[in-house]
């Protein structure tokens, strides 16, 4: 089977975390038989130099600077699409000349001949594109909510729910990362109501080191400068408010006098701006925690990965998620996992079991949980560490759960003759 896969989230030169969850996924669909092709967009500029003398053409420029040709056996292809100039003259959308760049692309591109599906990641984005690409190419279309394309980016800009509904109209198969999504996508349904599938991705349990020795954990910490001493609560999540650390520190301020063995690890980007940004080094300052809260800039998942077993607690109090790839890792590495009740976690987590969840935005919550933790972890935190990583197990890895994709495509061919 040779699939197409759309998505403005996968690794580029210098960002290889970006989209690992859905990298992970079309590694794991190759490696189950299908022949992947992931197909990135550029704004086309012209050559020798010339992309200077245009903002549009040297953005262009620098976007394909950034863009694999492979990326750990995946073939990735770089594809421009055209701004017609002077802009304000033609009335096109970024998505329609995403839908022309890319059938013009397929059509002339001998590799992605007799492709069987186009996989699309986001709904509001290059679902729909996929969407419109298929009355083109007449090549089947399968859709993928993800987690913002539905709680989120609709929110900021009401004309994308617009794009799901196109979506519900016009995709062959429909699919959602979890149970919760797929709730939250029907939202958006008006007179069609689709069927959506449920595709998770399944965690590469195996990866993850469960019960480190007290050797490799003072390495570990020696390595990024943490106390061998101290009990580490981690917490992974880009600086943007709705990550919930805000909250959070609140939450560690609230207990304070209890934390006096604990100290609040936060690895986020230290320096960012926007609307959404966070300053949680400043923030932390500002409610005088310096002594408590550790906080380290992003690092490559490879360290990330190496991090957990030194790490005792995990937390992530965010306001949405689709299933959070970081609860994922932490509970695949038998952490004691705090994080909210939103998207697919409660499929994942049983509350007071394997982990533990709260209402998102909730301080109370969030206050409480944290006090709970600091008098009663030692003596609960290996049952929860084995329930944690047991249901990782369950779940499935990454090679699971696509070979269950792959199902799914073939069941819908066979069902469509």
């Amino acid at each position: 089977m040779k699939i197409i896969i759309l998505s403005l989230n996968y690794p580029r030169k210098a960002a290889t975390s970006s989209g690992t969850f859905i990298h992970q996924q079309v590694k794991a669909l190759q490696a189950s038989g299908a022949e992947c092709h992931v197909l990135s967009l550029y704004t086309w500029y012209p050559p020798f130099g010339l992309h200077k003398y245009h903002s549009y053409w040297d953005q262009g420029y620098w976007e394909r600077m950034k863009i694999l040709n492979e990326y750990e056996g995946v073939k990735i292809h770089a594809v421009p699409i055209y701004v017609k100039m002077p802009a304000r003259l033609f009335n096109e959308t970024y998505y329609d000349r995403a839908v022309n760049g890319l059938a013009r692309y397929i059509k002339k591109t001998p590799e992605l001949a007799g492709a069987d599906w186009i996989y699309a990641h986001f709904l509001t984005d290059m679902g729909y594109v996929g969407a419109r690409l298929k009355e083109k190419l007449n090549i089947k279309v399968a859709a993928i909510v993800r987690g913002d394309d539905v709680n989120a980016w609709p929110k900021s800009k009401p004309e994308l729910a617009e794009h799901i509904r196109y979506c519900f109209a016009h995709c062959d198969l429909l699919l959602a990362n979890n149970k919760g999504l797929a709730r939250q996508a029907m939202t958006f349904a008006r007179e069609i109501k689709p069927d959506f599938k449920i595709a998770y991705n399944g965690i590469n349990y195996r990866d993850f080191e469960v019960n480190a020795s007290l050797k490799d954990i003072a390495a570990i910490r020696a390595e990024h400068g943490l106390p061998e001493n101290k009990k580490i609560m981690l917490c992974i999540a880009g600086a943007e408010y709705m990550k919930g650390w805000g909250e959070l520190l609140q939450a560690v301020a609230a207990n304070r006098q209890a934390m006096g063995d604990w100290l609040l690890l936060a690895i986020t980007n230290k320096v960012g701006r926007g609307e959404y940004y966070i300053d949680v080094e400043g923030k932390a300052k500002e409610l005088g925690l310096q002594d408590i809260v550790v906080v380290k800039n992003k690092m490559p998942f490879e360290v990330v990965k190496r991090l957990y077993p030194a790490v005792d607690v995990f937390v992530l109090p965010s306001y949405s998620e689709g299933i959070s790839n970081a609860v994922m890792e932490a509970m695949a590495s038998g952490c004691w996992t705090i994080t909210t009740d939103v998207g697919g976690h409660s499929e994942i987590i049983e509350n007071n079991v394997n982990g533990f969840l709260i209402a998102p935005k909730s301080q109370k919550d969030l206050d409480d949980i944290l006090s709970y933790t600091l008098a009663h972890y030692d003596e609960r935190r290996e049952e929860i560490g084995k329930a944690a990583r047991a249901s990782m197990e369950r779940l499935g890895d990454y090679n699971y759960n696509a070979r269950l994709l792959l199902d799914m495509f073939v069941s819908h061919d066979k069902a469509h003759k």
